[in-house]
């Protein structure tokens, strides 16, 4: 059971090994598939949700885009027209409510429990970015930022909607029981 997760991700890597995460302007910057409190929608729910981060210098104009959670479904939810700043982000509740109005956007799918990929591709169906499929404890998010050259990371601080809490982030080898944390056991009197 626990090798589940790793099938998934040598597929995407072995097809998607030569999409660069950092080069494009809009990447995926952080996901939760098992959201129980960490942020809610309009409707009081809790829903899976995805975040995009614009590490450009222009505005980019979303209409058109498309997200997934299907390497052979690219086009499975489609942005309306909606533009995401330079240095800002946007999140999208993969909720399964199909939603392109309103206060948030909602695609019409869930994560399922980080057994799946979240796609994004821009309006000719170019793959844009990936975030592979991860085994993701409940409330923790996994993601990236520019602060760590976008090497990705789970974080037991979830941000969605800003910049990824970095001192937060931790590892999970998948396949194994082991977690790697970034500074060693100890008592500390100060942050770090």
């Amino acid at each position: 059971m626990k090798n589940r997760c790793f099938y998934p991700i040598l597929l995407l890597w072995t097809l998607f090994s030569g999409v660069s995460t950092a080069s494009g302007q809009v990447v995926l910057s952080e996901m939760m598939s098992a959201n129980s409190q960490t942020v809610r929608d309009e409707d009081g729910d809790t829903p899976d949700w995805i975040e995009l981060y614009n590490a450009g210098n222009v505005p980019v104009n979303l209409q058109g885009w498309y997200l997934t959670d299907d390497s052979l479904e690219t086009g499975k939810w489609q942005f309306p027209a909606v533009t995401l700043s330079p240095g800002g982000y946007l999140l999208v509740f993969a909720s399964d409510k199909d939603r392109k109005s309103g206060p948030f956007l909602h695609a019409g799918f869930r994560l399922g429990a980080g057994r799946e990929p979240v796609l994004l591709s821009d309006p000719s169906g170019q793959l844009v970015d990936y975030l592979p499929a991860r085994c993701i404890p409940t409330d923790v998010s996994f993601g990236r930022s520019p602060a760590t050259g976008f090497r990705a990371f789970h974080f037991s601080r979830p941000t969605p909607g800003q910049s990824n809490d970095t001192n937060s982030r931790f590892t999970i080898t998948e396949g194994q029981d082991t977690v790697l944390f970034s500074q060693p056991v100890g008592v500390f009197t100060s942050s770090f």
